[in-house]
């Protein structure tokens, strides 16, 4: 099995993998199989290649039918959104959950929600300047509000330049 491979499987079975220095890191940690282990550790140099140039993930085709392979613009949303959220003091992990879910909407052209982080009018302290625009009682979004996918009419968007 290829690196390409394993890491389609390690994502089939809920597993996310970076690179931290020179290290593999899988979580949740707890889903690892022995089976997943043993190949992880056979494979870390592919592995860390592969991870180190992400275009190169974009032509991973996934079994799972709902998936789609992600292009070099959607890693360049995904790493911005990440990167802005653990900037505003999310957890790594909570960060990675929300940039990958709204980069999987991206991909659903039909799908015109959007969430309150990706709005510039969200402050990362939890508050909405145009809360009155959004036709919100009070200005503080908490974390589930902010993520949540909706139509909202004072929505403008965070650009995210390639």
């Amino acid at each position: 099995m290829g690196a390409a491979e394993l890491l389609q499987d390690l994502h089939s079975a809920g597993i996310r993998v970076s690179v931290d220095g020179e290290n593999l890191v899988l979580r949740p940690a707890g889903k690892m199989q022995d089976g997943l282990r043993e190949a992880v550790l056979k494979a870390k140099p592919e592995l860390m290649r592969l991870l180190a140039h992400p275009g190169a993930t974009s032509t991973l085709n996934s079994s799972v039918p709902s998936a789609q392979a992600w292009s070099a613009q959607d890693i360049q949303r995904y790493l911005a959104r990440n990167a802005r959220l653990i900037r505003w003091g999310w957890a790594e992990e909570d960060a990675a959950d929300v940039a990958e879910r709204l980069t999987r909407r991206d991909q659903d052209e039909t799908d015109l929600r959007r969430a309150c982080v990706e709005c510039i009018h969200y402050a990362p302290r939890g508050q909405c300047s145009r809360h009155r625009a959004a036709q919100l009682a009070s200005g503080v979004i908490g974390p589930d509000l902010a993520t949540l996918l909706q139509r909202c009419p004072a929505h403008d968007p965070v650009i995210h330049t390639p």
